[in-house]
């Protein structure tokens, strides 16, 4: 639980903070408090906050955890607008703040339906308040507006906005009513046939098509038991969760880094090529074994590692594969994982490296062009975030990841997505299947529900 004497102290600390700090960058002041484990708790505030404008990310690369409250600045864009972003954002990085984003997979289509309209294509934002949780410490940084910070009836509103709390929730697990399917297999059957026939009269080489799941719920708070279960169970997963208003949130449980930079070090993950894990250890390995022996799943993990490597090379001074044709075991599933590290020239910044990378063949298509085209025409849902980029930004290091293994909750409906890659010799009944064990992984690992088409 939450004490409002703990609130109080630190609203205290971090108007003590604002008033000795003189400077101010592009109207913003920036302070940071150290504080100990026992003084900030990073999962319950996570658990308690009720502040519409919250973000938990745990990366397992840099093995720290963020928690982001409120909004300092925010900047929206429509899809692929990165060379305007580029020209606002800049600044204030050089200026040393964090720059939190989410970009959908590509635009939204209005028509299909409504679910994501709440949300920008394209977001960066300066929270209120970053908690950010490394192995050894926790430090709390504080953006605030000159013109708040310097009245204190306005400070005292914005702090205890950004703190907003209860403690009376009463979070339960998820209880399932409905499940259904878009698309139905017939209709996943004809998309995967024109999507092979495509391939055949052009030269599209792989296309992943997702498949969106609702589940009727009873409760929506549930999503936080939900976030909470993941951190517990997928410890080599990396999280992201967003509020996007009272009752709709956005998680994604992904093992994928889109990138990862620190200085001009870059590093990416390709991960593609799927199958469960056994019941044993040594099931669990012939399961491995089949995978890297599979044709189709090694070409569909070799389209995206060299995609990467590819897509790379002109941005970087020296580029190399560290890890080729791994297997990456979660708590559930299995994949076939490269590593692509490289050295960045030093002209290049973030906004070119996610023009370029986002989407990778991992969840498009390759060529990006002609497959992100066939995915507008042939799925009947948005993705929105689904496979979108989700992290931050900084001046020195950033970390994007691919918004895979994703659910919306919405009022009392969970949407869940999940994609498959199809590649010339993929199969329509093979596909849907690994979408199922996709499905059960992710229920699975939160709720112990077996789920049946």
């Amino acid at each position: 639980m939450i004490e409002q004497n703990n609130v109080n102290h630190l609203i205290k600390t971090i108007k003590q903070a604002l008033m000795t700090e003189n400077n101010s960058h592009l109207g913003i002041k920036r302070v940071a408090i150290s504080y100990t484990f026992d003084e900030i708790n990073i999962h319950t505030w996570l658990r308690y906050s009720i502040n519409t404008q919250t973000r938990y990310i745990k990366s397992q690369a840099q093995n720290t955890e963020t928690l982001t409250l409120g909004s300092a600045k925010q900047w929206n864009y429509q899809s692929n607008h990165y060379q305007q972003a580029k020209i606002s954002i800049m600044p204030w990085l050089n200026k040393g703040f964090n720059i939190y984003s989410a970009m959908m997979f590509q635009a939204l289509d209005h028509n299909k339906d409504s679910l994501w309209n709440d949300l920008a294509e394209m977001t960066f934002i300066i929270p209120a308040i970053e908690m950010v949780k490394t192995e050894t410490s926790i430090t709390l940084w504080c953006n605030c507006p000159i013109e708040i910070a310097d009245q204190s009836q306005h400070l005292d509103s914005y702090l205890n906005d950004a703190f907003s709390y209860h403690n009376n929730l009463s979070i339960t697990k998820l209880t399932i009513d409905q499940i259904s399917s878009l698309p139905k297999y017939p209709e996943w059957e004809n998309s995967i046939k024109q999507v092979l026939n495509a391939m055949k009269q052009s030269s599209l080489k792989k296309l992943v098509l997702a498949r969106k799941t609702t589940v009727e719920i009873i409760d929506h708070h549930s999503m936080i038991k939900l976030v909470s279960e993941s951190i517990k169970n997928e410890p080599n997963c990396n999280i992201y969760f967003q509020k996007i208003n009272a009752t709709t949130a956005f998680l994604s449980v992904t093992p994928e880094n889109l990138y990862l930079r620190k200085g001009n070090h870059i590093q990416c993950d390709a991960i593609a090529g799927t199958t469960s894990k056994g019941s044993s250890s040594m099931q669990t390995k012939h399961l491995a074994q089949s995978l890297l022996n599979s044709h189709k799943n090694i070409a569909e993990h070799q389209y995206v590692a060299e995609y990467v490597k590819e897509s790379l090379t002109p941005l970087c001074q020296s580029i190399k594969i560290t890890k080729e044709k791994n297997i990456l075991e979660l708590s559930h599933l299995q994949h076939i994982h490269s590593v692509i590290e490289g050295k960045l020239k030093t002209t290049i910044t973030d906004f070119e490296l996610l023009e370029t990378l986002h989407p990778t063949p991992a969840t498009g298509g390759l060529p990006k062009s002609i497959g992100l085209d066939l995915i507008a025409n042939i799925e009947s849902f948005n993705r929105g975030l689904y496979t979108g980029a989700l992290g931050m930004i900084s001046h020195n290091i950033t970390e994007f990841f691919v918004g895979i293994r994703s659910c919306l909750m919405q009022d009392n409906k969970l949407f869940i997505y999940t994609g498959a890659g199809i590649v010339a010799n993929s199969n329509a009944l093979d596909e849907w299947q690994e979408l199922d064990i996709k499905m059960e992984s992710y229920l699975s690992m939160t709720y112990d529900i077996s789920y049946q088409q």
